[in-house]
């Protein structure tokens, strides 16, 4: 029934308004009330204390009309969405015990970790990342494993979520599943003991993620991309030890197909050169009055 949730609180004394302001009822254009959440499997959202702020509904039934797959609680007087991590209030023991948190985009995400043993799993709920959900992982632990999508909007999402880390100075591991696929598919493809298993040992550092997400989008064919290519990469060993930029020199040297050594002359130049144009900018002469 479409108004089955307004009809039954009603009758137990529950003013419309509440239902409403809590957005649990709608009005229509009839200015009869009915349910925001019908036919949908419901995850309650808690926040990390366990009280229940807010719902999310998800589809189950095939239907002709393209409806969202999900629909959410609209922000109330309790709910903020970029205040809260879905399985939070579940997780701060398991958080506590292994000292990391397993990030994923959304419940079913969350529900699969859990399943393949990754208990210390939340969800910042299909929506991007925010500050405050930072701070709420932060207050927790400094350790993040961030785990979403293979496809490439998930990538994007990792991309914005590691400067946010970054900003709260917290140590970044980030686990990029095989041919696009979402936890919830890996473990259905694959078995739980496997997600468990690449979760704990797949896992890149940021560099890593940046060279493959850089490569994912070069031609090697063209000078311009290859030059652009090797930049990005310049920038983002320059400051690193000399382990690492002679790893991802011989790196690059492969995939570009140019040698170790043109590369490395490549990065000396190109770091020299950027330390040169810092002193030029630094010291300018500015001509000071009586």
């Amino acid at each position: 029934e479409f108004d089955l949730l307004y009809k039954t609180l009603t009758e137990k004394g529950i003013l419309v308004s509440d239902l409403y302001d809590l957005g649990l009822v709608k009005q229509g254009k009839n200015e009869n009330f009915y349910d925001l959440f019908r036919e949908r499997i419901i995850f309650p959202i808690q926040d990390e204390h366990g009280n229940v702020v807010g719902f999310s509904g998800r589809t189950y039934i095939d239907k002709e009309d393209d409806g969202p797959k999900y629909i959410n609680s609209p922000q109330t007087i309790v709910f903020t969405k970029s205040n809260v991590l879905y399985n939070m209030n579940n997780a701060i023991n398991d958080i506590k015990k292994n000292d990391r948190v397993v990030l994923f985009e959304g419940y079913m995400d969350v529900i699969a970790a859990y399943r393949a043993g990754v208990k210390e799993s939340v969800a910042s709920m299909g929506t991007s990342l925010t500050t405050d959900q930072v701070r709420l992982i932060k207050k927790h632990t400094n350790n993040i494993t961030i785990c979403y999508d293979g496809d490439p909007a998930g990538v994007e999402a990792t991309e914005r979520a590691i400067k946010l880390f970054e900003q709260a100075h917290m140590e970044i591991k980030i686990v990029l599943l095989p041919d696009k696929l979402d936890p919830d598919d890996y473990l259905k493809k694959y078995s739980a003991k496997e997600l468990n298993k690449f979760i704990n040992d797949n896992w890149i550092d940021k560099i890593e993620f940046a060279y493959v997400k850089s490569n994912m989008n070069i031609d090697f064919t063209k000078m311009l991309d290859i030059e652009h290519f090797k930049k990005i990469i310049f920038d983002l060993i320059k400051n690193s030890s000399n382990t690492i930029i002679e790893s991802y020199i011989n790196r690059l040297s492969q995939d570009v197909k140019v040698s170790t050594e043109s590369i490395r002359q490549d990065f000396n130049q190109y770091t020299k050169r950027n330390i040169r144009n810092l002193r030029s900018r630094n010291i300018q002469k500015v001509e000071i009055d009586k």
